[in-house]
């Protein structure tokens, strides 16, 4: 099927219906998986049918391909380039910086996916699970892993002054708030107490 008889986009929620049936049909957890159909891409022929998706979950700057379900085995060689290649974009477009991926199909470890080393399984977020077989792929440097640790220190400190100040000028801000809305109610008060002075002279 030529890349111009397929449309691949992001998962509706009038797709549910039809994404059961495929979650079904391969075995997944589509009751886990029905609560997280917005992470789904999908690859839908000319006329609707649904002939795959495959998720992609993020945590900060790590993502996670899971659940891959294609249909039309005569297309897969196909199909998986365009899907990656949606999953890619999509994952740069979200400050991804490293990927992650349990599925088997040799296409992930062509596309440079590989076993993660002792340092980069420390950065899997358990958020995608746990267990062996991930493997992993770099897609860009992350800028806080190139600094040194003083350098992070710092960076970790100057945050903080900069939450000091803004709480310090918050308090300030009240503080001026509280003695205007002081100095009214002491007006409003003298005003009244006045007002009732001169009714008792009156009278």
């Amino acid at each position: 099927m030529p890349e111009g008889q397929v449309q691949i986009r992001r998962a509706l929620l009038d797709d549910l219906d039809d994404l059961r049936g495929l979650w079904t049909e391969f075995r997944l957890p589509a009751h886990e998986l029905e609560r997280r159909f917005t992470e789904f891409q999908l690859v839908t022929d000319p006329s609707g049918w649904l002939v795959g998706a495959v998720g992609l979950r993020t945590a900060g700057t790590q993502g996670h391909v899971h659940s891959e379900a294609l249909r039309r085995p005569d297309l897969h060689a196909e199909l998986r380039p365009l899907l990656w290649e949606r999953l890619h974009q999509l994952a740069l477009s979200r400050g991804v910086f490293r990927l992650w991926t349990r599925e088997a199909h040799p296409f992930w470890r062509e596309r440079g996916f590989e076993d993660p080393g002792g340092d980069e399984r420390k950065l899997l977020p358990p958020a995608f699970g746990a267990g062996d077989h991930w493997l992993t792929l770099k897609l860009r440097d992350d800028p806080l892993a190139l600094l040194n640790v003083e350098q992070q220190l710092e960076l970790h400190a100057a945050g903080q002054r900069a939450e000091a100040e803004r709480m310090m000028r918050r308090g300030r801000m009240l503080k001026l708030v509280g003695t205007a809305l002081a100095a009214v109610i002491f007006i409003l008060s003298g005003a009244l107490l006045l007002a009732y002075l001169r009714r008792v002279r009156r009278r």
